[in-house]
C-alpha cells in the first residue's frame, strides 16, 4: 500500500488527501509521508459527518463512505482499506468516492477480493426493517469498537463493473506480492479473508504519462 501511494504521488501532485481511518498504524505512517492528510473513522449513525469525537484520548473526525462531508471534486487522493465489504451498498460507496475526488484524483483501496467469484456473495443487506442476514454473521476487526464490523459482501469481479458505473473508467489491480519483504498473502487473520495480496487504484482520468 505504501509503495502504491508513493507511485501515485510520483505521477501527479497531491495537495488534498484523505484516508478513511485514523486510529491505525497505517495512518501514522502515511501522515508522515503525506502533508495535510485527513484521517477519519466511521463513528456511528448518530454522529454528523465532519464532526469530531474523542476516542481513546484521540480527537477523531467522523466520516461515512456512503455520504461524507467532503465537497465535490475536493480530493486529489482518497485511501480506504477493507471498508467496502462492510457497507450495505458498495456501488453507492463508489459513487460517493467519485463525487469527492477531483477529475485528476486517485482512489487507492484494499478489500478481501475473491477472484473466483464473478458476482459478490451477499451475506447481509439492509431492508425496511433493518439488517437482514442471509448467511451466518461474520465480523472483522474495527479500531473503534470491540464489537467489530459486520461483513455485508464477499467482493468478486463485479467490483470492476461497479467502479466503472460509479464514474471510474480507469481501474487497476496491483499485486503486492514481494517474498523478499515477506509479503506472500494479504495477511488477513480471518479464514474467509485470506487471499492474494492486491490493492486497487481507480481514476476518472488516465494517469499522466
Amino acid at each position: 500500500m505504501l509503495s502504491l501511494v508513493a507511485e501515485v504521488a510520483r505521477r501527479h501532485r497531491i495537495e488534498r488527501s484523505a484516508i478513511l481511518e485514523r486510529l491505525t498504524p497505517l495512518f501514522s505512517l502515511l501522515e508522515r509521508r503525506i502533508p495535510g492528510l485527513i484521517g477519519s473513522e466511521y463513528l456511528g449513525d448518530d454522529v454528523i459527518c465532519g464532526e469530531s469525537k474523542v476516542v481513546r484520548g484521540v480527537s477523531v473526525r467522523h466520516e461515512s463512505i456512503m455520504a461524507s462531508s467532503f465537497a465535490a471534486d475536493s480530493l486529489d487522493l482518497l485511501i480506504h482499506c477493507d471498508v467496502i465489504e462492510h457497507v450495505p451498498d458498495a456501488a453507492g460507496a463508489f459513487r460517493e468516492c467519485a463525487r469527492i475526488l477531483a477529475p485528476s484524483g486517485t482512489m487507492i483501496f484494499s478489500l478481501p477480493f475473491y477472484h473466483m467469484l464473478d458476482r459478490h456473495v451477499v451475506r447481509a443487506r439492509v431492508g425496511a426493517d433493518g439488517i437482514e442476514h442471509l448467511m451466518p454473521q461474520v465480523f472483522h476487526g474495527n479500531p473503534v469498537t470491540h464489537e467489530g464490523a459486520l461483513v455485508f459482501i464477499h467482493p468478486g469481479w463485479e467490483l470492476i463493473d461497479q467502479l466503472k458505473a460509479a464514474g471510474f473508467p480507469h481501474v487497476w489491480i496491483v499485486a503486492c506480492y514481494d517474498p523478499i519483504q515477506g509479503i506472500v498473502s494479504n495477511g488477513c487473520p480471518y479464514p474467509d479473508g485470506h487471499m492474494w495480496p492486491v490493492a486497487w487504484a481507480a481514476r476518472r482520468e488516465p494517469f499522466p504519462s
